[in-house]
């Protein structure tokens, strides 16, 4: 097992990755996404954000939330997240 971080914004939710320069956020627009990309510091994660498109325009408010995962895994799944003390984007409102 290895420590990884998922980011999370106050307004968007937790980052679940981005596809074409597109970002998607939990409370945004999950599109049916089931896990949430990881990074391994707080520092690799603000690095893709500043050279990101995705990024949303205050990601200075971003927190981290430590998870657990097999080595070779970089995909939080909810259930990884909610095991972590994160909260189940599938039932925001």
């Amino acid at each position: 097992m290895t420590k990884r971080y998922v980011a999370e914004h106050p307004k968007y939710g937790y980052f679940l990755g981005e596809f074409l320069g597109l970002g998607f956020w939990s409370r945004l627009d999950p599109v049916d996404q089931t896990s949430a990309i990881t990074f391994m510091d707080s520092e690799e994660c603000l690095t893709c954000f500043q050279n990101s498109r995705a990024q949303p325009y205050d990601y200075e408010q971003l927190t981290f939330l430590e998870v657990e995962l097999a080595i070779d895994e970089v995909h939080a799944t909810i259930e990884d997240i909610v095991t972590a003390g994160g909260r189940a984007w599938n039932l925001d409102p």
